[in-house]
């Protein structure tokens, strides 16, 4: 299987929409917009997916600091899982949702609260949280994050990094072109529905659930590390 460019995809979907050499309405660069927020959502759908995983190492500890950014390697889609980087001992910490980790982490600003070895993290705002602060045992260590990226935005000769995801790409801008150009409704709603329906209030049917079944299959099946 040849994926497609993102100049042949544009090509489909302009074709499919009966707009082939539109350069006013169904213009290129709406469809591409399309097919880019297509890999936005497929992504959201399914943290873990292969091709988008990345393990980064760039976030240095520094003694007393709890918070650090996301890195900036790639965007950030569905952070899994966080490390302690230090040769023989490095560790794996455990994630706690915000509420859990704000139990024991309430005040991690005062300087009442003793510093030690991080053992837990959670996300909160896009920042990476640690809990106990670490102490001067840990400054200038590594920690490595691993996530599943958002992937680049494609443009005229990029396929996309979404693994045999072209179809429903073109499912997805195919919808849209249709709604935009307000034609023909039921075929909007078609395509909608092929590729998958409702999918903005969780209903993963048709195209996107499929894939997001395999994609939870394959993780399976590689041994399913998540916490």
């Amino acid at each position: 299987y040849m994926a497609l460019t993102c100049t042949q995809m544009i090509a489909e979907v302009k074709e499919a929409l009966g707009r082939t050499g539109d350069t006013t309405v169904l213009t290129d660069a709406r469809v591409n917009r399309w097919l880019n927020e297509a890999q936005r959502i497929i992504t959201k759908e399914c943290p873990g997916l292969l091709g988008l995983d990345v393990s980064d190492t760039t976030i240095t500890m520094v003694t007393d600091t709890f918070e650090y950014d996301f890195p900036t390697t790639k965007e950030v889609c569905h952070p899994i899982a966080l490390f302690v980087i230090d040769g023989t001992n490095s560790y794996r910490l455990k994630y706690l949702p915000k509420d859990e980790f704000d139990i024991d982490y309430l005040d991690m600003s005062s300087s009442d609260v003793a510093n030690g070895k991080p053992e837990c993290w959670t996300q909160k705002n896009y920042k990476i949280h640690i809990g106990p602060k670490p102490s001067s045992d840990y400054n200038t260590k590594s920690l490595r994050f691993d996530y599943t990226a958002y992937p680049d935005d494609i443009a005229t000769t990029d396929t996309s990094d979404l693994t045999d995801a072209d179809e429903g790409l073109l499912m997805y801008a195919e919808y849209k072109g249709w709604k935009f150009l307000k034609l023909d409704q039921r075929a909007a709603v078609k395509y909608m529905e092929l590729f998958g329906p409702n999918y903005e209030n969780g209903d993963l049917g048709g195209w996107l659930g499929q894939y997001k079944r395999h994609n939870d299959l394959m993780l399976a099946w590689d041994g399913n590390l998540y916490d």
